[in-house]
């Protein structure tokens, strides 16, 4: 709480840079709503950034890019030793692929359709990354559209992407107010049983009513 303006001072129109990066932004999210000041900001994870530069490795945790960057590791997991990792790895990446290849990828990782203006951007960015339902609301309690995903929060943004496939999406896509979602701990689990934990987490939807607009 002593720290919290200071922090928020310095984190104003900044791009939000970590390794992992939903774990920290929803840390500090929570840390500020509990305090009842609303944060948001840009965010860039170093981990999507370094799948997107080196598609080629499948390891991308802090170990392996010191190891394959040649990173000076003073210490492991305590918090500044890793954020100056993180300048090292941004130091490299910005010599080797180079600045283009980075503020590509940098631009393709927030990259977001245009949402429409009574739609609060913060909704969208509490989305989680996981698989679950998600169900669109207009200004009612009755659900206009359920879906299931792999990627809650990439599917759900798709849906307002500029290259609609059809009117009846675009139309969708006009009447949205809110937007809510079902985690699904296992990803694997069948699509009726998915539709009935959205059934269970919010009594009122029907599943044979969610199954036909799936």
């Amino acid at each position: 709480e002593a720290v919290a303006p200071e922090v928020l001072r310095r984190l104003e129109g900044r791009l939000f840079v970590a390794h992992n990066a939903r774990f920290d932004y929803g840390f500090l999210k929570n840390e500020f709503k509990r305090l009842g000041v609303s944060f948001r900001a840009p965010v860039l994870c170093t981990v999507k950034l370094s799948r997107a530069l080196f598609p080629e490795h499948k390891r991308h945790n802090l170990d392996s890019l010191i190891e394959r960057h040649g990173l000076a590791a003073d210490a492991r997991h305590r918090a500044l030793a890793d954020a100056r990792l993180i300048h090292q790895f941004w130091q490299r990446v910005n010599t080797a692929p180079g600045a283009a290849a980075v503020e590509a990828a940098v631009r393709q990782q927030n990259a977001r359709p245009s949402l429409p203006a009574y739609l609060d951007a913060g909704i969208v960015d509490e989305l989680p990354e996981g698989p679950g339902v998600y169900l669109f609301y207009g200004e009612n309690a009755l659900p206009l559209y359920v879906g299931k995903a792999k990627d809650i929060k990439k599917r759900a943004l798709s849906h307002f992407a500029a290259d609609h496939r059809s009117g009846k999406e675009m139309d969708l896509a006009r009447q949205v107010r809110r937007i809510d979602d079902v985690v699904v701990r296992h990803g694997h689990q069948p699509l009726d049983e998915v539709l009935q934990l959205a059934h269970v987490a919010r009594p009122g939807i029907m599943p044979q009513v969610l199954q036909g607009m799936v």
